[in-house]
């Protein structure tokens, strides 16, 4: 009898080890698509809590300035759009000035078809910026975004959430 609970005990507990090491498919999805690259100088993962860049081309030539105070402003913005699970992507163009190396233009290339979602990514472009090592080289550049939203709160809490702003 003993013998039978100590196996038993001793599959469950193996059982735990193995099942605590799997890994979330969101973040899965999400490390995959970052690997991946299509030609983007950057590749951006946000959700509500985590802001990941990578940069995939021009290394040589220029890096994104780290601004971790901006990225979790943006993080605290997700929250509020997490009432579905959703992914969405979305490519932008962006032109800089040859002779600041700011800024000029940001357009959609693909847009994520969520007005509040395209919006913020805007927003969020529109704050970086850059550092060049030799002269201001690309003046044009793309960034492909990732926005995952998942659903948080009971649909009771956000109709009543609905009626505090309405």
């Amino acid at each position: 009898m003993k013998k039978c609970f100590k196996v038993v005990f001793l599959s469950f507990l193996s059982f735990g080890i193995f099942s605590c090491t799997t890994v979330d498919p969101l973040i899965k999805e999400n490390n995959d698509f970052l690997s991946q690259s299509s030609g983007e100088a950057f590749r951006v993962v946000m959700t509500s809590d985590s802001y990941l860049v990578q940069q995939k081309a021009y290394s040589s030539n220029m890096s994104r300035q780290e601004d971790t105070s901006g990225d979790s402003y943006f993080m605290e913005r997700m929250k509020k759009l997490d009432v579905v699970n959703e992914k969405r992507e979305g490519l932008i163009r962006v032109w800089v000035y040859p002779d600041s190396g700011r800024l000029m233009k940001v357009r959609f290339l693909e847009s994520t078809y969520i007005q509040e979602i395209d919006k913020l990514i805007i927003d969020d472009i529109q704050r970086w910026t850059f550092q060049y090592n030799r002269g201001i080289s690309p003046l044009v550049f793309t960034v492909r975004y990732r926005v995952v939203l998942r659903k948080t709160m009971s649909d009771a809490e956000i109709l009543d959430e609905y009626e505090k702003h309405k």
